[in-house]
């Protein structure tokens, strides 16, 4: 971390969510939405997702599907994203709409 210096952290799972956020929260309260917060000693933006494991099916029912798809478009506008894969790089394609 200290290396990397990172703006944006994407947890993914309920493990490290609860590592990152220093806390146990419900899914359904973190994914979707963006956090900001001290992590390492760093101000990061943290923008949670679920584990996309085959066992879980959180990511494919309600409300995780759609809480899921937010995230997702958080993460697609969020500047660290736009500035590490500007849309030149991206062939003017948007990763979720």
């Amino acid at each position: 971390m200290a290396i990397l210096q990172p703006r944006l952290v994407i947890p993914i799972g309920t493990l490290a969510i609860e590592q990152v956020l220093g806390e146990s929260v419900p899914l359904v309260e973190v994914i979707g939405s963006q956090r900001q917060l001290r992590y390492c000693g760093l101000k990061v933006d943290v923008i949670c997702l679920p584990h996309p494991s085959g066992a879980s099916p959180w990511h494919k029912l309600e409300p995780g599907k759609s809480l899921l798809h937010r995230a997702l478009g958080l993460i697609a506008v969020h500047p660290e994203v736009r500035r590490t894969f500007p849309a030149s790089r991206r062939g003017n394609r948007s990763a979720v709409v």
